[in-house]
C-alpha cells in the first residue's frame, strides 16, 4: 500500500485473507495481535484519495473482522461505516486506548488531508471513552504539538 502501488484492488487483500485463512491452533493467538495492531491504521487508510488503497483497506479490514470472528464490526466494515466502527473498536478493546492513540498520532503526519482529518476525528472518538489517566496523556501530548505551531 505505499507510495507509488499501482496494484489491483484486491491484489494485497487476497494473500492476507489466505494467510489468516491457514492460521490455527497456538499461531492464532500470536496472530491475533497482528491482526489487532492493524485495524485502526487500516481504518485510517480507508480514507486514502486512492480508490484502489481505500479498497484494499477495507477488503483487509473485512478479512480481520472475519479472523477475529466479530461480527459487529465486520458488519459495520461491510458497510464502510468508518467512525461507528472506530466507535466499536475502543469500546471492545478499551485496554488499548493507548496503543490506539498511539497508532494514530503518525497518521497527523500524512500528507493527505483525508487521512489526516480520519486521525484527528479517530482522536476525538478515542478520548472520550478514556480513563483520566489516558485523557491527561493525551492533553500532555496535544499541548506539545501545538506549542509547535505558536509563533
Amino acid at each position: 500500500m505505499a507510495g507509488g502501488d499501482q496494484q489491483a484492488p484486491g491484489a494485497l487483500h487476497h494473500p492476507f485473507k489466505d494467510l489468516l485463512e491457514l492460521v490455527r491452533g497456538p499461531n492464532r493467538r500470536q496472530m491475533k495481535e497482528h491482526v489487532l495492531q492493524s485495524l485502526v491504521p487500516l481504518l485510517l487508510l480507508a480514507h486514502d484519495e486512492r480508490p484502489n488503497v481505500s479498497q484494499v483497506c477495507w477488503d483487509t479490514l473485512s478479512s480481520a473482522a472475519q479472523f477475529l470472528r466479530w461480527y459487529q464490526l465486520s458488519g459495520l466494515i461491510q458497510h464502510k461505516e468508518t467512525w461507528r466502527s472506530c466507535d466499536c473498536l475502543v469500546i471492545h478493546y478499551k485496554e488499548r486506548a493507548d496503543d490506539f492513540l498511539g497508532q494514530t498520532m503518525a497518521f497527523l503526519q500524512n500528507p493527505q488531508t483525508p487521512v489526516r482529518e480520519a486521525a484527528i476525528r479517530f482522536l476525538g472518538l478515542t478520548a472520550r471513552k478514556l480513563d483520566q489517566w489516558s485523557q491527561d496523556k493525551l492533553d500532555a501530548f496535544c499541548d506539545s504539538e501545538w506549542s509547535r505551531f505558536e509563533y
